[in-house]
């Protein structure tokens, strides 16, 4: 089997979600923007906070186990699924628990009802992978792409008109229930069902404990590192003051995030067959962070010419303070997506856990720190600056492992990096310098669009001369 043709063509097939979910998450972002006020998107970054705390039994680490059975696949799933299921269920208990105290700490009852009704739809979580999982051994993108991109679309559609009908915060909770019962729906319709006992044994369990135990460390931490700065500022800054950060934070992720997302759904089963083959591995890491690194990068720059624009004219000036923290935490993503997911998938599919775990806990423990001390000192805008350092910090430790457990090594692996981002971090310099220097901040934060498309042109073209390489052998050639 040709992998580089199967993962071409399935990221093609995993770009649908990118395309067809942006789309609907813009929609649905602008819809609440204009119903919802900051104190909202306060308590749905509290929410965030909930789904933080739910994280490690969220998926128990059963995707990345059921992917090293790719022989034995059909043997070994009830087994693996029902130990599976039982640590869910402790989680949901313990979260169930706990739902008083999270409403009594942020003064907020209704967050009681929306922790119970978050957590009750977990289990159908867990149900889904395992069906994912068997579509993504047998490298079937197609379909993945399909149910992610439809269940997603339901997701925000539903999400846009409940906050349009007036249901406030809960459009925002009722649009994840529904996420996740449609990719449930639609990744068990047509599957030969898996039967899992409704107790696997004792031994079974211990087993699958002592197989997951780094991969739910290293769930929670990854949540922490992508939701921890939720947490942190809740507990320093008003709803308000915390709104306005989720809100400029969601706009990016609803731009680039997915992208991650997508690359996970791939990256692990692919590397997971070549495992075993480190120079593959080594060969695939370095087309793969190449051809990301051309992406991310294109759409960065995009965004940070158009988010300006963008914002202040679909939302009327509504949402203006929000313009200036989205730009700092877009500037960042194209390193730190060649880290996670591209590294930290590598490091899973050779079944580095402990490793995994270890630079999650390092990564979510710097994002903190860095968050609270800037939210501390310089409010929500350091808050973000504290985020773009970690990012290139700390945040890159995933690249750099991956790098060495592929016989790179750290210096061959920031040579490749120097290479992979040079064309962006140029692009990204002359925007700076031109927004700074030539037309000044104000001026530039407030460009109307054939301003903005004077500003856009020009520097995508320096994009794509830079990238000249890269655009052949992966676009041109392809």
């Amino acid at each position: 089997m040709n992998l580089s043709s199967v993962g071409r063509k399935g990221f093609l097939h995993l770009l649908l979600i990118v395309v067809s979910s942006r789309a609907s998450a813009f929609l649905a972002q602008w819809v609440m923007g204009i119903f919802l006020f900051k104190e909202d998107f306060g308590v749905i970054a509290i929410i965030s906070v909930i789904y933080l705390f739910a994280s490690g039994f969220k998926e128990v680490g059963l995707y990345q186990i059921l992917q090293e059975h790719r022989t034995n696949f059909e043997e070994k799933a009830p087994e693996l699924v029902s130990s599976a299921q039982i640590v869910n269920l402790t989680g949901v208990l313990l979260l169930l628990c706990a739902a008083p105290l999270i409403a009594h700490q942020y003064e907020d009852t209704r967050l009681l009802w929306i922790t119970a009704a978050l957590v009750l739809a977990m289990p159908f979580n867990i149900a889904a992978l395992s069906y994912k999982a068997k579509l993504a051994i047998s490298f079937d993108f197609k379909r993945i792409s399909r149910v992610e991109s439809v269940s997603i679309l339901a997701s925000n559609l539903s999400m846009a008109a409940l906050a349009a009908a007036g249901a406030g915060v809960y459009s925002f909770v009722a649009s994840q229930i529904i996420l996740t019962l449609t990719a449930f729906i639609m990744y068990r319709a047509g599957q030969t069902p898996i039967r899992a006992k409704p107790w696997p044994g004792l031994h079974a369990l211990r087993g699958f404990i002592a197989r997951s135990k780094w991969l739910v460390v290293s769930s929670y931490m990854n949540n922490v590192a992508t939701r921890g700065d939720y947490l942190v500022l809740s507990l320093v800054v008003a709803k308000a003051t915390l709104g306005l950060y989720y809100f400029s934070y969601q706009l990016m992720a609803a731009s680039v995030q997915l992208i991650g997302m997508a690359l996970n759904h791939l990256l692990l089963p692919l590397f997971s067959a070549i495992k075993d083959d480190i120079s593959r591995v080594r060969s695939g890491l370095h087309k793969a962070a190449e051809a990301l690194s051309l992406i991310s990068g294109a759409l960065c720059l995009s965004l940070l010419v158009w988010f300006p624009f963008v914002i202040h004219f679909v939302w009327r000036g509504k949402w203006d303070d929000a313009i200036s923290l989205t730009l700092i935490v877009t500037v960042v993503v194209p390193p730190r997506l060649l880290s996670s997911p591209l590294g930290s998938s590598a490091l899973e599919a050779m079944a580095r856990y402990r490793a995994r775990t270890l630079l999650s806990i390092v990564d979510a423990v710097s994002l903190i720190g860095l968050v609270w001390i800037g939210g501390v000192l310089y409010g929500v805008v350091g808050a973000c600056v504290g985020v773009a350092i970690q990012r290139v910090t700390a945040g890159m430790l995933f690249y750099f492992a991956a790098a060495v457990a592929v016989d790179l090594g750290p210096r061959g692996a920031a040579w490749q990096l120097i290479r992979h981002m040079g064309p962006y971090i140029l692009c990204v310099g002359s925007l700076g310098v031109f927004g700074y220097f030539v037309v000044g901040y104000d001026a530039y934060l407030s460009q109307g669009f054939w301003q903005t498309l004077l500003t856009y042109l020009p520097l995508m073209a320096l994009y794509a001369a830079l990238s000249r390489k890269q655009i052949i052998r992966h676009v041109l050639r392809r």
